[in-house]
């Protein structure tokens, strides 16, 4: 009785695919091989199918591209890491002494004649590079002024940028497989003169740099 059923369940299986089949037409097909130009008798009348084998001069009858994509789905947990690095610890700006001085021993100092000083380099550049996956913004502040207030002036701004202290840095991450580190630089600037000599270098400002999260303007 069993084999009977199943045999009769595979009879209307295989009769009902048939049906199916019989439903399905060239015309209704979305995608053609060929263009569509030998016209034929349909229930809707007559139409173009296919073309006519006699003009097919190669062994090739005709080609079409599917694209194949990719897409992804579903969540990753992502660790951000904050990596940023900084060119230098320390700057030294030397100021060449001019005219002349001679000791004074009664004022226990030097009297100084004309002058004609001047600085080697009165600009100097810190890199700060970004290697993380999330954009930074990094200040340069300028403290107070140790040795040389009022006669000496120290000043850091974004290369380019006057009077700018906040370099915004994008993240390194750039939407593919890896990405790049990126970068900028501050300006600090001395102007002035010195009021004494210094025979070794003297601490003179301390220039702070502060990381933070990047806020959008």
């Amino acid at each position: 009785m069993k084999k009977c059923l199943a045999l009769a369940l595979s009879l209307c299986l295989a009769a009902s695919m048939s049906i199916l089949s019989s439903w399905a037409t060239y015309l209704e097909d979305d995608n053609h091989f060929t263009g569509d130009t030998v016209s034929v008798s349909t229930d809707s009348g007559p139409q173009n199918a296919g073309i006519n084998a006699s003009t097919v001069t190669d062994s090739e009858i005709a080609s079409q591209d599917v694209t194949v994509k990719l897409q992804t789905s579903g969540s990753q947990t992502t660790t951000h890491v904050y990596a940023i690095s900084y060119s230098a610890t320390e700057l030294t700006f030397t100021y060449q002494q001019g005219g002349s001085r001679t000791w004074n021993p009664e004022k226990l100092q030097y009297d100084i004649a004309g002058d004609g000083g001047q600085w080697n380099a009165q600009t100097q550049a810190i890199t700060v590079t970004n290697y993380s996956d999330l954009p930074v913004d990094v200040t340069a502040a300028v403290g107070a002024n140790t040795i040389e207030t009022g006669n000496v002036t120290v000043t850091a701004e974004v290369t380019g940028q006057t009077g700018v202290s906040t370099l915004a840095l994008a993240s390194a991450y750039d939407g593919g497989t890896t990405g790049t580190a990126k970068s900028g630089t501050f300006d600090v600037k001395i102007d002035g003169k010195p009021s004494t000599e210094y025979l070794t270098a003297s601490e003179l400002v301390k220039l702070t740099l502060t990381v933070a999260k990047h806020e959008e303007p």
